[in-house]
């Protein structure tokens, strides 16, 4: 670990790291499947990104690249949903919409339920994949 990474350019690797990472997610999820790997992709990928831009990480970087990759997560999942919805309706809707009428399905506590639970093994995946992420990078 190092303490004179640059932060700025660590914050771009990251994003782009995590925004590939979601692609992973997403096409995981067009097959109808929330996987671990989703989850390794969003958090290898923000932190390989933020490391290779920064040249290294420091515990601040640690606590941003963790920042990233809990948003993409909330957002991979967010979109799944989003283009499930889309599905549902034969593609006839524009993301905009399917985002509406996904906030009207939420209202069914089986939706609802779904999404959490969703939400929740997209989390725990993405955490078992940073810490193994952090441990074979800084071992």
């Amino acid at each position: 670990m190092t303490d004179n990474d640059n932060k700025a350019l660590g914050v771009v690797g990251a994003v782009i790291g995590a925004g590939l990472g979601m692609l992973v997610w997403l096409l995981l999820a067009r097959l109808g499947v929330i996987a671990a790997i989703g989850g390794f992709a969003i958090a290898g990928g923000a932190f390989y990104g933020y490391f290779l831009l920064a040249k290294g990480i420091s515990k601040t970087g640690l606590v941003i690249v963790a920042v990233v990759a809990l948003v993409t997560v909330y957002l991979s999942i967010r979109l799944s949903y989003a283009f499930l919805v889309q599905r549902t309706f034969e593609g006839d809707l524009t993301l905009k919409e399917s985002f509406a009428l996904l906030e009207v399905a939420m209202s069914d506590p089986e939706v609802k339920g779904a999404y959490i639970k969703d939400m929740l093994m997209g989390y725990a995946f993405t955490l078992i994949g940073g810490f193994s992420v952090i441990k074979k990078a800084l071992v």
